[in-house]
């Protein structure tokens, strides 16, 4: 794994040219992302006029989601078709996969997985776009929890998550470390020590700290008040 940690105060500049890079670098026919809830449309919303790009080639999933209706505000792909999608007009709708939110949870999970591994095919993904939470949690992947120990499904169903709503669907480890690139947006003082558990640490009771794509880069885009735990040697201010 390649790992960088950069501290910026322009957290969608940084990553835009993080996916400038990965789209440039991409060899195939689809260009496929996984995007989270929280800070991450804000950013990637701030970041799509930076970016240099074939919208025709994505393919955009989900890297977890919250089972409840699309005009519901903790729905994930409602916060992207209300933020992120009217800036991106050359995008058709069938470009972004939503999880299907009428069925079970269970069923949810396993439609999904169905739907994520049709496009993919062979390939992995080429960039997930993650946020943590001040618990150490990413995607729905939460500290103790049995889905931890997946090992074959890429998408699964989560009832009791201790962070409201419970039903959700997630993504799971083999899927996201079988990523070419993640990036993860963390901001505020609040996330600092668990940041500082994560990256310095290496604590693996945390998820997020889990998060270690053998073949991929990670990239940690935080700010002066998540990083003020981190040592000064460990960041950098630069991409490259």
């Amino acid at each position: 794994m390649n790992r960088k940690i950069i501290k910026t105060e322009n957290s969608a500049q940084v990553l835009a040219q993080i996916i400038n890079r990965c789209f440039a670098e991409s060899k195939d026919d689809l260009f496929c992302v996984g995007v989270s809830g929280g800070s991450v449309p804000q950013v990637l919303a701030r970041a799509v006029p930076q970016m240099v790009t074939e919208w025709r080639k994505w393919r955009l999933f989900l890297c977890d989601e919250r089972l409840v209706p699309v005009d519901d505000p903790e729905n994930t792909f409602g916060v992207y078709r209300s933020v992120v999608l009217p800036l991106i007009p050359e995008l058709a709708a069938d470009q972004f996969l939503a999880v299907d939110h009428s069925l079970a949870v269970e069923d949810a999970a396993k439609d999904y997985e169905r739907r994520v591994r049709a496009v993919l095919g062979a390939a992995t993904p080429d960039l997930l776009l993650l946020g943590m939470g001040p618990d150490g949690h990413t995607c729905s992947l939460f500290p103790n929890h049995a889905l931890l120990q997946e090992k074959d499904k890429w998408i699964a169903a989560i009832t009791d998550s201790p962070k409201p709503p419970p039903s959700r669907v997630t993504m799971t480890l083999p899927l996201v470390n079988a990523s070419k690139c993640v990036v993860f947006l963390c901001s505020g003082a609040a996330k600092a020590e668990v940041l500082r558990r994560v990256l310095v640490d290496n604590d693996q009771s945390l998820p997020a700290a889990r998060v270690a794509p053998p073949a991929g880069a990670v990239y940690w885009l935080v700010d002066a008040e998540s990083a003020r735990l981190i040592p000064e040697e460990a960041l950098s201010a630069e991409l490259l």
